[in-house]
């Protein structure tokens, strides 16, 4: 009986070796094997891995058999004489009642050759008792009860009601006051379309006199905008064809029927713009507005008795 023992003793002995010789082992270890059902228990996935073994993380998911994990921590790592260690830490708990078993947990890796592997923990058995001890007498527990609706009181009702009406109005007024600005627009660009050219001129002149901004040290804006009015109004009222130079817009506007006096006029106050906008000169801005009022004054004598009526200038 002594020597089977004796020769059991040494098998064990050389199977140890021969198991701690993989070149990676995972273990587990929980803080405690008995917790009542919703306690934390702390679970720690321990691989130890020879050089030039890569260790990938354990295979964890959402679950681990009837135990649920509600945090994962950071991962360390240790160096141990010629071995790494990892430590993989987790928090799980567990809602069924019972004698629960925490299966093996696979813990993949690759070697220095390419090959892979997986090293596998051990199982173990963890108890799930019930919040409510032997002996207690449970039937005390009540079933949840519905919630109860609070009666607000009135000035709140009334306050909620306001601001309710007061976010109605507010909508309301900016709603109209975009269609008001649409309509306005649409009413703008109507009577614009509306306009012959000399009622045009006539109105993009005098908004330029009134704006004076030679006196604001934009005279360059000034020559701009006025050459850009004279250049329509003869290319829409006498039919010049577009992009002509000031000599041509005048020659053109002598043949279509102009005066040479009033053809003159307006080729003296292009040729004067492009002074300022091409060799930068810079006219007086008493000079600048003068220019505005000659072309207004031409634009007037051309005009016909009907389109210089005022009142057809105003939106209908």
């Amino acid at each position: 009986m002594r020597h089977l023992l004796a020769v059991a003793a040494l098998l064990v002995a050389l199977a140890r070796p021969a198991a701690a010789a993989d070149p990676v082992n995972a273990a587990v270890q929980v803080d405690r094997t008995s917790i009542n059902v919703g306690d934390r228990i702390a679970l720690a996935v321990i691989v130890t891995a020879d050089p030039g073994y890569i260790v990938n993380d354990p295979t964890i998911a959402r679950e681990i058999g009837s135990f649920e994990v509600v945090q994962t921590q950071d991962v360390k790592k240790t160096v141990q004489g010629s071995q790494v260690r990892y430590t993989y830490r987790y928090q799980i708990t567990a809602w069924t009642l019972g004698d629960l078993v925490l299966p093996s947990i696979a813990v993949p890796y690759v070697g220095p050759n390419g090959s892979t592997g997986t090293a596998q923990t051990e199982e173990v058995a963890i108890k799930v008792t019930s919040v409510v001890r032997a002996g207690e007498d449970a039937s005390d527990i009540k079933p949840l009860k519905p919630q109860l609706d609070l009666v607000e009181p009135p000035w709140t009702l009334i306050s909620r009601i306001a601001v309710g009406v007061a976010a109605a109005i507010v909508v309301t007024l900016v709603v109209a006051l975009v269609l008001w600005l649409l309509l306005r627009r649409r009413g703008a660009l109507f009577v614009e379309e509306r306009l012959t050219p000399v009622q045009r001129a006539l109105r993009e002149l005098a908004a330029l006199a009134e704006q004076k901004l030679p006196e604001q040290g934009r005279t360059s804006e000034h020559y701009e905008r006025l050459c850009a009015s004279l250049r329509r109004y003869a290319v829409e009222r006498f039919g010049v064809q577009p992009g002509r130079t000031s000599r041509e817009i005048r020659e053109a506007l002598e043949r279509a029927g102009l005066e040479r006096t009033q053809a003159g006029a307006i080729y003296e106050i292009l040729r004067e713009g492009d002074e300022v906008r091409f060799r930068h000169s810079t006219p007086y801005p008493a000079h600048a507005q003068n220019a505005v009022r000659a072309a207004l004054e031409i634009v007037r004598r051309a005009a016909s008795a009907e389109e210089y009526e005022t009142a057809a200038l105003q939106p209908q």
